[in-house]
């Protein structure tokens, strides 16, 4: 939907922009200028925004979310987003991390994390603007049984519903919320992914 938006500015008023957003989160008119902007910008407030669109407390939260002040000015800037596009990863590459994936859990002993630790973990990749459905790659040809999310995390390649499971495994990017933390609420340092984001 941002980048629709981005697509709109170019080619309609700042006000039809806002318009637009406002009827696709269920808004009686415009969205806020500063709201509008914001997602356009920041990738991950566009997604919290577009997730919430049919929880009216949720989106009222966001609509109202003190950090929308620094996007108040009456320009309408360019919107650049703040999640680039992930580099593409080769089949090689795939398997090689697989395989590498592989032979660290079995050293730890095919250990799967608690079902609350997996529903925590989840959740916080569903929620993410870097989880992206599986691109058309052999390496994703592969299904376990009963399988039946194959969305893949973009910034590793990896399928984030396998990833979630393993307790040798660590979420490569860092939360926006929490510095310090990945997406997982794992401290970046013991992760050793710090490298990575």
């Amino acid at each position: 939907m941002i980048d629709q938006l981005q697509q709109l500015e170019q080619s309609q008023s700042w006000e039809e922009v806002r318009l637009e957003f406002g009827k696709y989160l269920g808004l009686e008119g415009a969205a806020p200028s500063s709201v509008t902007r914001r997602a356009m910008e920041d990738r991950m407030y566009a997604h919290y925004l577009v997730v919430c669109r049919e929880k009216p407390t949720y989106l009222e939260k966001l609509l109202e979310d003190p950090k929308n002040k620094k996007y108040e000015d009456t320009a309408a800037g360019p919107a650049v987003p703040l999640v680039p596009a992930a580099p593409e990863h080769s089949n090689l590459e795939l398997v090689a991390k697989a395989s590498k994936s592989l032979f660290k859990w079995a050293k730890a002993g095919f250990e799967r994390v608690e079902p609350a630790e997996y529903e925590k973990r989840s959740e916080a990749c569903k929620s993410c603007p870097f989880l992206a459905a599986a691109p058309d790659k052999a390496a994703y040809k592969f299904k376990l049984k009963n399988e039946t999310d194959m969305r893949v995390c973009t910034a590793c390649g990896c399928v984030a519903a396998r990833k979630a499971r393993l307790t040798t495994e660590a979420c490569p990017k860092p939360d926006p919320d929490n510095p310090g933390f990945n997406r997982w609420g794992q401290p970046m340092a013991e992760t050793g992914d710090k490298k990575r984001s």
